[in-house]
C-alpha cells in the first residue's frame, strides 16, 4: 500500500519531504492547454526531480480538456493521452489518470459500448490507463460507478479504474463502509482518491468539493478511512486537496 497525495509539480520537493510513497501530479496548470506544451518545460521539471522520485510511484492526472467521452477524441486529445503516457513510460510511471465524462446516448450500456470503442483509439504504451469516477450533474448523463466497473471489466488488462470517494458521494453513492467494501473488491479498481466531501455537498447533489480535511465530523472521518485503506492494502491512496497544510495534517492523521 502506498500513501501519497495531489501535487503540484513545483512542490514535488514539498511532498517527498513528508515521506510519502506515491505522487500524483497534473502536468498542466492552465486549463485551456490540453497538453503540455514546450514553453511551460513541466515534462523537464519533472525529470530534474528524478532523485527524489526514487523508489516512488508517480502517477499523472490528465488535464481537465482531456477526459473519455462518448464521442470520438479529437487528434489532439489523442496527441495529449499519447504524449503524457510516453512520459510514463519513460520514466517508470504507474499510471494515468483520466476522468471518464458525460455520455449522449440513450442508455447506460449503449454508452459503454461507446466509450469502449473509443478507449480503441488509444495506444498500449505498458503504462496503465485509469478511468476515473465522475461526480456526475444535473443537466447532463454520465456513467455510474457500476457503470464504469462494467466497462472496465470488458476492456484490455491495461485499462482499469479509480475511485473517488467523494466523487461517488457527490453521484448519489452510500460511501458506507460495505459498500466501499464492495467497490474496493474490484478486481480492476487500481487506485483510490481517499477524499471526503466538504460539509456543504449532499449525497447525489453532483457538487465537486473535497478540500476538506479528515476529522471526527466529517463524511469520511479519519478513523473510516484508515478502515478503506486496511481493506485494500495492495491499492495507492491519494489525497486531493488544494491547502498544502490539509495535506500535511491529513498524511499525518492516516499514518498515526
Amino acid at each position: 500500500m502506498g500513501l501519497g497525495a495531489h501535487i503540484g509539480i513545483w512542490e514535488i520537493a514539498w511532498l517527498t519531504d513528508l515521506g510519502v510513497e506515491v505522487i500524483q501530479a497534473q502536468l498542466v496548470n492552465k486549463p485551456t492547454i490540453p497538453y503540455p506544451s514546450s514553453r511551460f518545460r513541466q515534462f523537464d521539471v519533472i525529470e530534474s526531480f528524478r532523485t527524489q522520485l526514487e523508489g516512488k510511484k508517480l502517477y499523472i492526472h490528465a488535464p481537465f480538456t482531456v477526459a473519455l467521452k462518448s464521442e470520438s477524441f479529437s487528434n489532439t486529445q489523442l496527441k495529449a493521452i499519447e504524449r503524457h503516457m510516453e512520459f510514463l513510460k519513460a520514466v517508470g510511471g504507474s499510471g494515468f489518470v483520466m476522468h471518464v465524462a458525460r455520455y449522449l446516448e440513450d442508455t447506460e450500456d449503449k454508452a459503454i459500448e461507446q466509450y469502449r470503442k473509443n478507449l480503441e483509439q488509444i495506444k498500449y504504451m505498458n503504462v496503465p490507463l485509469i478511468l476515473e469516477n465522475s461526480a456526475g450533474s444535473k443537466s447532463s448523463k454520465h456513467l455510474s460507478i457500476t457503470g464504469l466497473m462494467q466497462l472496465v471489466s470488458d476492456c484490455p488488462f491495461w485499462v482499469g479504474w479509480c475511485l473517488d470517494v467523494a466523487h461517488a458521494y457527490a453521484d448519489g453513492f452510500d460511501v458506507n463502509e460495505i459498500n466501499l467494501q464492495v467497490v474496493l473488491s474490484h478486481k480492476k479498481l487500481m487506485l483510490v482518491h481517499l477524499n471526503t466531501p466538504d460539509s456543504n455537498v449532499k449525497l447525489g447533489g453532483h457538487l465537486d468539493r473535497h478540500n476538506s480535511s479528515f476529522s471526527s465530523e466529517s463524511i469520511i472521518t479519519v478513523d473510516v478511512a484508515k478502515r478503506i485503506m486496511a481493506t485494500a492494502p495492495e491499492l495507492d491512496f491519494i489525497l486531493e486537496r488544494r491547502d498544502l497544510n490539509v495535506i500535511k495534517s491529513d498524511l499525518e492523521s492516516l499514518r498515526a
